[in-house]
């Protein structure tokens, strides 16, 4: 319990320290805890679903803890910022795909930021919870393996449309299920406004993670996996003229039929 103790306090330093001129880089404290995930088995990455909006003042605090776990797992935390609820209409991240996730949490007044993590339990609401509880959920989920593998990507130019791309991946599996994939779009460093937590409004926010599309229907493609087989999957995505396909990313997920999520993985649109 104590190095769940000393990541709390690592995560709550790397907050301080956001507020301050230290470099993005130098902000971990790795030499207090460094993070906990399997040396053997496939790793079970953490997925972390931040339903967000800009007209949030609570939800900067939420991103910021979200972005530094993300950075101290780095490869282990994918995370993805779903503009939706009433603190997200009408503003230009907000999509009817995200709203329709924020909707299967099943409480349309449901205080944000709320941060679901692998899809467990109920999501951690407001600021302050999850700064005190979303290190420590991160800590026990990162140390899970998972029988699923998601490899082989790659994203090329489709060669009759210069604004589409070809999306392909690999799942493999060491036991057979019969499973369901989402894949998303996210898009980092987008420029836009956002409501601080003073009540202020920082014209100038950089949004992260930033939950643009969804490749497959609502609740996923249903894909049955064989042992020791890969199964190949193709996809399109149309870039939007506001997006900039550099900074893109194909976040795919895989959950099991009642929802267990067995793995999931995030990948540069561009030279993957």
């Amino acid at each position: 319990m104590k190095h769940i103790h000393l990541f709390s306090l690592a995560v709550a330093a790397l907050l301080a320290a956001s507020c301050s001129d230290i470099s993005y880089e130098d902000r971990l404290v790795e030499e207090e805890v460094g993070p906990i995930v399997p040396t053997t088995g496939e790793s079970r990455t953490v997925l972390i679903e931040d339903f967000t909006g800009q007209n949030c003042p609570n939800c900067p605090t939420a991103t910021t803890v979200v972005e530094n776990l993300e950075h101290f797992y780095s490869g282990h935390v994918v995370a993805v910022g779903i503009h939706s609820g009433m603190l997200g209409m009408g503003t230009p991240l907000f999509t009817k795909e995200g709203q329709e996730y924020f909707l299967k949490l099943g409480n349309e007044n449901l205080p944000q930021p709320a941060v679901r993590v692998n899809r467990i339990g109920e999501p951690l609401c407001g600021g302050p919870e999850v700064q005190n509880r979303l290190p420590e959920l991160v800590h026990t989920y990162a140390a899970q393996t998972t029988p699923v593998k998601i490899s082989d990507f790659t994203g090329t130019v489709s060669e009759s449309d210069a604004n589409t791309y070809d999306v392909n991946f690999n799942i493999s599996t060491t036991q057979s299920l019969d499973a369901l994939v989402q894949v998303w779009v996210t898009e980092n460093d987008f420029i836009s406004w956002q409501k601080m937590p003073d009540g202020s409004r920082n014209r100038e926010f950089r949004h992260n993670n930033i939950f643009r599309t969804t490749l497959t229907p609502i609740d996923g493609d249903a894909v049955s996996l064989t042992e020791g087989t890969a199964a190949a999957c193709h996809y399109s995505l149309a870039i939007n003229n506001a997006w900039t396909a550099a900074n893109m990313y194909v976040v795919v997920i895989v959950s099991s039929k009642d929802g267990e999520m067995l793995q999931v993985k995030r990948f540069p649109l561009v030279n993957a």
